[in-house]
């Protein structure tokens, strides 16, 4: 059984003050217990949840009617009440608590729950200086328990800042939700892979958009390559991927509800043909052979470091990837990937670089 999280925790300790609401909960950590049991005991408990692995965790539980997973609330909900999980970005956690404003009855208590050094203190200071009371309720194990006392009708008039935000990369027009990696702007590395993937020499073949072999001396054309974009985000590397060879047969998938509605809104704005899956690196994915495999990893899961996710991307690679398939990562130089990659690997090239930055390139797959 997996442990609660601190937070979680908090809550467990003052789990009288929600016994007599049917709970609205936001923003969920991973694997944590303490909410299924609380649903198992209460029976009044509706998770809107943008992570898609806590979304499994329930459907698994027998809970899918009390989870919702998406960018936005669902549409009919009955709660008296909301718990809200601050998440790491302030703008995230404005954003969260705007729309449960906004659908909560405006007399309903609403907790924020969040640890301390992932500025929930400063949010909540920065909220009872717009005018919203705010009762602190608890502090323990490094975690801190809000309760909006007044204010809540204000929260729900307020457009939260910087929700959306868009840009132009090129002639793309790109879209960002808060909570988003790199909501807002280019990332350093992403640009980086960006650069490599529309000049590097050995990426010639990408660039055709088919895959062609020899045969009895001549060049046969095999079909499309198929490019799967894993941890999208905002949608920018598929998105200039499709639009420079539209030819490529390109999906993308993202953990994060937010991620999806981000690319959702990139691929419709520039008019893309792209397939788009919610899946935890490949969990979720409709079994299938991609040619490439390109990610910009991610190695925290919220403020907390973890590899995990990146070398399952690495390690199961070769049983999503076809007999000449290739594997294309771009990381901070101090993160092991090259290592992991030559384990799947016969051949590992260094595609490009800066101070910061490596571009791998995986080639030769390794089949157990």
């Amino acid at each position: 059984m997996s442990i609660a999280a601190p937070s979680s925790q908090l809550l467990a300790k003052y789990a009288e003050l929600f016994a007599p609401y049917a709970l609205w909960v936001t923003g969920a950590p991973i694997a944590d217990p303490w909410l299924l049991q609380w649903q198992a005991q209460a029976q009044k408990m509706h998770l809107w949840c943008q992570d898609w692995r806590v979304y499994q965790q329930w459907q698994q539980a027998g809970l899918a009617d009390n989870v919702h997973f998406a960018a936005t609330p669902p549409p009919a909900l009955t709660a008296n009440a909301g718990v809200l999980y601050w998440p790491k970005a302030r703008e995230e956690g404005e954003y969260y608590l705007s729309l449960m404003a906004r659908y909560l009855p405006k007399d309903a208590p609403l907790f924020i729950v969040g640890d301390n050094k992932g500025g929930i203190n400063p949010a909540m200071k920065r909220l009872t200086a717009e005018g919203i009371n705010l009762h602190k309720v608890a502090s323990a194990r490094r975690c801190s328990l809000y309760q909006i006392t007044q204010g809540l009708a204000q929260l729900a008039t307020q457009a939260p800042q910087e929700t959306w935000s868009s840009w132009l990369y090129q002639n793309l027009h790109i879209h960002s939700l808060a909570g988003v990696f790199a909501h807002g702007h280019l990332d350093a590395g992403t640009e980086l892979l960006l650069t490599t993937l529309a000049e590097h020499p050995k990426l010639e073949a990408l660039r055709r958009g088919r895959k062609y072999r020899t045969f009895k001396g001549k060049e046969v054309d095999l079909g499309p390559l198929k490019v799967l974009d894993v941890g999208c985000g905002t949608g920018i590397i598929s998105a200039a991927l499709k639009q420079h060879q539209p030819l490529l047969e390109v999906s993308a998938t993202d953990v994060s509800a937010l991620a999806l509605a981000a690319s959702e809104r990139t691929f419709a704005a520039n008019q893309l043909d792209i397939q788009l899956y919610p899946a935890d690196m490949y969990q979720g994915l409709p079994k299938q052979r991609f040619d490439l495999i390109v990610s910009n990893p991610p190695f925290h899961t919220g403020r907390s470091t973890d590899y995990q996710p990146a070398l399952t991307l690495i390690e199961q690679a070769p049983a999503w990837l076809d007999a000449e398939g290739q594997i294309l990562l771009v990381a901070n130089r101090f993160l092991p990937w090259e290592t992991a990659l030559n384990q799947v690997c016969a051949q590992v090239t260094t595609l490009a670089h800066n101070a910061q930055f490596n571009v791998y390139l995986g080639r030769g797959i390794r089949r157990s």
